[in-house]
Parts: structure tokens; sequence; C-alpha cells
């Protein structure tokens, strides 16, 4: 099994298991505003106070589902410590994206990035692509590739979430 998919518009390239263009880690992120799945608008920018762990996806991308999960465990586990997980579907056509989340049982929201100036600003050129910002809005750690459990606890332990 690949331990990243290459997305279908644009080849892997850069660090971190090849999904990665520049590294933003230290950066402030970019904001953004974009559509939910449920239709409502989402702005990265109201999140400032709260973690947040921005996870790149798409339904074709196996290592992309495998992380599901865990992601779900850490919103539920985190959420009231401040911790903000944010699906970034990539591509998937509105109805797929939002019947894949609701029979992953996701209850974080997922939004849709779509393949344009997100994805791009973002890094995200292959998939699965994560990124945490901090509370003030800075990227705290942009990662590509899988990731595991234990990491992604350090990760946010890093960023404040304990």
């Amino acid at each position: 099994m690949p331990k990243y998919c290459r997305s279908r518009w644009a080849p892997a390239h850069g660090s971190a298991g090849g999904n990665l263009g520049r590294d933003l880690t230290g950066e402030m992120a970019p904001d953004f505003i974009l559509k939910d799945l449920r239709g409502g608008e989402f702005r990265l920018s109201s999140t400032r106070g709260k973690v947040v762990l921005l996870d790149f996806w798409a339904t074709w991308c196996p290592p992309c589902r495998e992380a599901m999960p865990v992601l779900q465990k850490l919103f539920v586990e985190y959420k009231d410590k401040g911790l903000l997980v944010v699906g970034m579907n990539v591509n998937d056509p509105i109805g797929k994206a939002r019947d894949f989340a609701d029979k992953a049982g996701i209850t974080y929201p997922v939004v849709l990035a779509e393949r344009g100036p997100v994805v791009e600003q973002f890094q995200a050129q292959g998939l699965p692509v994560m990124m945490i910002i901090d509370r003030e809005g800075k990227v705290a750690g942009h990662y590509g590739g899988r990731t595991g459990e234990a990491k992604l606890r350090e990760r946010l332990s890093q960023a404040g979430i304990r």
C-alpha cells in the first residue's frame, strides 16, 4: 500500500513523503472561505484561539481513509481543549464526499477544497497532507504522507493540545 497518494491533477514532489511543495511551518496560514458539506461557509480566520488540524484528503486515497478514524478520535477527545479538525476534501463531488464522511462517522467539519487556490496555497500537491495551525494562526507543522496516532498526538502536544 502506498505511503501517499499522488493527486490526480499534479505530480507529487518536495519533501515529507513526496506530497509537499514548500514546507509552510513557521508561516502564517493563508486565510480562506470554503463551502462545507452542508452548504454553509467555513472561514479559517474564524478559528483563531483554537489549534486547527487541516487534513487534505480524497475518497480515492487509501492512506487518507485510514487516517480518518484517528482524526475523529482526536477531535472528540480534544475538542474541549481547543482542537478543531477540519477535513479538506480535494476534488470529490459534494454528494460523494458527504456520503463518504457520513458513512465514516465523521463529526468534524469537512469543506470542499477542490483543486484550486487553497490546495496550491497549502502545498497539498499529493495526498494526504496535514497541517497544524496554532492558536495565533501560524503553521506549527506541515506534513505529507501517512501519519500515525502517536505522531499526531506528539505534534498536537507541541502546538498546545494536551
